[in-house]
């Protein structure tokens, strides 16, 4: 969808310039490849326009800001701005951002005929050019020092250089483009200054979502595709079997080959970057276009993919309007209601509402209308805004990620859920009799208890709240003291059982004898019998609550009160944030004793 990578300076000589010596354009665009074209409005400003020849991106990348400066004076009508020697690399040089096309899309690209192959490259061009237009406008910062005081400024522009290609290390059609993005813009004066990266790379993931919602709707108007559901921004073309997708995966099922062989899994950023540096081979380029075609169909055969498949699913939809006014209406009541926008995180950035938009227009939209659903999105009753940072037209002292939103559903949801749980404090739930208490921490094998271990199982068993929230801080024993509590409560007659997000910490309550499962697997079992409580005389304890949402918390809260139960929760709250909409876990910790 989208990666990124570093122009380290360190590896430069040795890696890319050692392309540029033999025409990193060559690299890039490779026989049978794009040649290249520049783009952005930092690259019109150095007079950097239409085709990429080696010398000039060689001198962008390895130039000073001065440098820089120097060229944008220089340029004129037929001047090329490369201002020749080989000056010392002193900055990092800027970073590979890679824009791939679904597979699906690569495929019907690869089998179909001249009109829909062009239709496809119109549509992947104009989709990256869509993602960059949105990096120029929203993620393009600067820094400068005035005064002694530290600004972030607006960038004036991007200078990109663009290289499109057709196929995988595998040889699979995979229709991709290498943005170089070279880490310079201007600011407001003029001035060549470095880009501000965290600004560019913290929310670069929207880029990608653009761009995957740009190509569908231009897939959509030019061939009449339909799509499969979206997922992470993500829709491969609808009428593809996944069968064949995965068949014209081979380089990405290399890899995952080889994380199996290690014993190690995708979601390791890490181990799936080494995996992909250790099953990279070099693309054969020789292979003329028609050779490509030929070879892919014969691997096609091979795997039982013929045209008819791909014919079948261009034109299936005769009429589409991606992006309508009516969609963005539909799409900006979904987001607004409850759980829209705040159903897998307890508040949302300005660019984390761009990709909920274009994560819920199926048919993709051009930018225009995303900023405008977006703009609407932020605008509503519905939403509260958490932060309200100085602004001015062109400076801001505001965090990359931008200002935080949440919906009032959400903060409603949080403040009953306070309420409630002051409401059953001293409610007479599950109290032990003090000589049960007493006879488990005169026992032999809980003689170890620190103090503070002690007070804990203490005041869970004899005070009588509803709802009990415990911090335990990593490596304090938690775990171990919540042993010696369910020992209490089952001498006192209470069944005792737990649940966390993790298997890791289901388990470590399982070896102190809390049955313990995942809290999806009994926040499932309550939504397949909503009468059937955890039962009475229950008592629940929720390990790394801090990581449950607070929609969960409420639904056991609720659930546990109706048993007359009680519900303990147990977190550090300097750990993760909940993995859904959280925040409840704090806030009970501030206002609870």
């Amino acid at each position: 969808m989208l990666d990124w990578k570093e122009l380290d300076p360190r590896r430069l000589a040795s890696y890319w310039l050692a392309k540029v010596a033999n025409g990193i354009e060559d690299y890039y665009a490779g026989e049978g490849e794009s040649a290249g074209e520049w783009h952005g409005t930092g690259a019109s400003a150095l007079g950097l326009e239409g085709q990429i020849n080696g010398e000039d991106l060689t001198a962008v990348l390895r130039s000073e800001y001065g440098e820089l400066q120097t060229m944008s004076r220089k340029v004129g009508p037929g001047h090329s701005p490369y201002s020749g020697g080989t000056p010392t690399v002193r900055r990092r040089p800027g970073w590979d951002f890679c824009f791939r096309a679904p597979k699906s899309v690569s495929l019907i690209y690869g089998f179909s005929d001249l009109r829909a192959r062009e239709a496809v490259i119109a549509a992947h061009d104009a989709a990256v050019k869509e993602a960059l237009t949105y990096a120029e406008r929203q993620l393009t910062r600067t820094r400068r020092t005035i005064n002694g005081r530290r600004q972030h400024v607006r960038g004036d522009g991007l200078i990109c250089a663009l290289f499109r290609h057709r196929i995988s290390r595998a040889g699979d059609p995979l229709l991709h483009t290498h943005a170089l993005i070279v880490n310079a813009t201007r600011d407001d004066r003029g001035r060549w200054l470095r880009l501000n990266a965290p600004w560019l790379l913290g929310p670069s993931k929207t880029l990608g979502y653009v761009y995957q919602a740009k190509l569908r709707a231009e897939l959509t108007r030019r061939l009449g595709v339909e799509w499969e559901p979206v997922a992470r921004g993500y829709a491969d073309v609808r009428g593809i079997r996944r069968q064949t997708i995965e068949a014209f995966s081979r380089r990405r099922n290399e890899i995952l080959e080889l994380l199996d062989r290690r014993g190690q899994r995708p979601e390791q950023a890490e181990a799936a970057q080494q995996a992909a540096y250790g099953t990279r081979r070099v693309k054969d380029r020789s292979l003329a276009p028609t050779e490509l075609r030929e070879q892919w169909r014969e691997y096609g055969r091979e795997v039982g993919l013929d045209n008819h498949e791909i014919d079948q699913a261009i034109g299936r939809r005769c009429e589409a309007r991606p992006g309508s006014a009516e969609e963005r209406r539909r799409v900006v009541t979904e987001l607004t209601e409850e759980q829209g926008l705040v159903h897998e995180a307890a508040s949302v950035t300005e660019h984390e509402i761009v990709r909920a938009v274009c994560q819920h227009l199926p048919d993709g939209a051009d930018l225009p209308s995303i900023a405008a659903c977006a703009e609407a999105v932020r605008r509503s009753p519905e939403l509260v805004r958490l932060d309200q940072p100085e602004r001015s037209e062109r400076v801001t002292e505001i965090r990359p990620e931008g200002a935080r939103y949440t919906t009032r559903g959400l903060l409603a949801a949080e403040r009953g859920l306070i309420e409630a749980a002051r409401a059953g404090q001293d409610a007479g739930a599950a109290v032990a009799p003090r000589r049960a208490l007493k006879s488990v921490l005169a026992d032999r094998h809980w003689r170890t208890l620190t103090a503070e271990q002690e007070e804990m199982v203490r005041r869970l068993a004899i005070h009588g709240d509803r709802l009990s929230v415990v911090r335990g801080d990593a490596g304090t024993g938690k775990t171990f003291a919540l042993g010696a509590y369910r020992e209490v409560m089952e001498r006192a007659g209470w069944r005792v059982a737990g649940a966390a997000n993790t298997r890791r910490a289901a388990a470590e309550l399982a070896e102190v004898g809390i049955t313990a499962t995942s809290l999806a697997a009994t926040l499932a079992e309550l939504k397949r019998s909503p009468q059937r409580s955890l039962g009475r005389r229950t008592i629940l304890i929720v390990d790394e609550a801090g990581t449950a949402s607070t929609w969960d918390l409420q639904t056991l809260y609720r659930d546990v009160e109706r048993a007359r139960g009680k519900l303990v929760l147990v977190g550090d709250p300097r750990q993760l944030g909940a993995i859904g909409p959280g925040g409840a876990f704090r806030s009970l910790l501030e206002r609870l004793d």
